[in-house]
């Protein structure tokens, strides 16, 4: 699990360089947007 989280925070970190802020705001309100679809996918 540890692996994981610090892959999560270097992927992050070169979004946030990549795209920058405004972007990564973005990104993250579209895939918010994807899990809760996954979720009500999973439920339904």
């Amino acid at each position: 699990m540890v692996l994981v989280s610090k892959l999560i925070n270097l992927a992050s970190i070169y979004i946030v360089t990549s795209f920058g802020m405004a972007d990564l705001s973005q990104l993250f309100v579209k895939l918010t947007d994807l899990e809760q679809i996954i979720k009500a996918n999973a439920t339904a």
